[in-house]
């Protein structure tokens, strides 16, 4: 088991060169990357939010490389925003200080990591840095050409979803809606974190992994 350092995010450096790719198709080239050089013969990818889509064309692209995937509150449709809301978000993403002081902690509806506080600080000095909010913008990009593959799909599908989940009007119903469409075309399943928001595994990490590890136990064994 090990992280997967996605371009431009992190402690990755941003690199101007990189500006002509949507950062869904870097994702996507750094996971298949990740599957190349690790040297196993099989990878089972535990991947959050924007990245799903990633790792959707990923095991779409290179099924041989892939034998499972876990999606952690993951955005499977286009989020349909009020002008309102449009407005707080380009408000929130164009700010260092908005994203690290009001969004972000809002995104935690259970507990809060140990060591959030020094978190955040380390995010806002990050995000201060040239080009990490032009990445951070940039995100969802490319997130409906990776979903297009949904049909390709072979391996199993766990969707892993917080309840409370602010990002999302009704987020058990996008979590189950999100089951039933990739559900038509590969083995599926959805398990719910009663009372996490966007983070369930830094929220309520013990509950998280027991709702993955079988899952994936399960991947490896078949």
């Amino acid at each position: 088991m090990g992280p997967a350092p996605l371009t431009r995010h992190g402690v990755n450096q941003y690199r101007d060169g990189q500006g002509s790719l949507s950062a869904s198709r870097l994702a996507r080239r750094d996971l298949l990357q990740i599957c190349v050089k690790s040297g196993l013969d099989l990878v089972r990818l535990c991947i959050e939010i924007f990245a799903a889509a990633s790792a959707i064309w990923a095991a779409a692209q290179e099924p041989p490389l892939v034998s499972g995937l876990t999606l952690v509150d993951p955005f499977l449709q286009d989020a349909r925003l009020s002008p309102i809301l449009r407005l707080a978000e380009k408000v929130v993403t164009g700010s260092a200080v908005a994203w690290t002081r009001f969004y972000y902690p809002s995104l935690y509806k259970a507990a809060k990591p140990a060591d959030f506080a020094q978190y955040l600080r380390d995010m806002l000095a990050s995000l201060r840095e040239p080009g990490r909010m032009a990445a951070l913008k940039g995100a969802p990009t490319g997130q409906e050409r990776c979903r297009a593959r949904i049909p390709e799909l072979r391996v199993p599908v766990r969707i892993v979803m917080g309840t409370r989940d602010p990002d999302f009007p009704d987020p058990v119903a996008a979590a189950r809606d999100g089951e039933a469409l990739i559900g038509q075309y590969t083995k599926t399943s959805l398990e719910l974190i009663d009372g996490a928001g966007h983070y369930p595994h830094a929220e309520l990490p013990g509950v998280t992994a027991a709702a993955i590890l079988p899952f994936l136990a399960d991947v490896v064994s078949a």
